[in-house]
């Protein structure tokens, strides 16, 4: 439970930057227990925590009660290509290759 502080300089983009002051820090996954090298980005569902690994072009997905591995792809991607991600409307889920200058979207199936 943390209180926002003073503005965060230099600001070079010029979007709202605040200090939060008092905040209790909590590691909810430690990427070594699970061979992150190079974490990179990450996005939420209700249930899970998706996180994207630059290194090794994985993504991971996180319970989000129990903070277990529950299932991952591996995109194939070269070695630092994989950035960062997002999660669509429908609940696709898209990733940047920033070295082959793309972006892929994973379609989730119907149910």
């Amino acid at each position: 439970q943390g209180t926002v502080g003073s503005d965060l300089e230099p600001n070079y983009d010029g979007c709202d930057m605040k200090m939060v002051n008092g905040a209790t820090l909590q590691t909810v996954v430690n990427g070594e227990d699970f061979g992150l090298v190079r974490p990179s980005g990450l996005a939420l569902t209700d249930e899970l925590l998706f996180i994207t690994d630059n290194w090794t072009s994985r993504i991971l997905a996180f319970d989000r009660e129990t903070w277990e591995l529950v299932d991952y792809l591996d995109t194939q991607l070269e070695p630092g290509s994989l950035n960062g991600m997002e999660l669509g409307p429908d609940g696709s889920l898209y990733y940047t290759d920033v070295l082959g200058n793309r972006v892929y979207r994973v379609r989730v199936p119907a149910e």
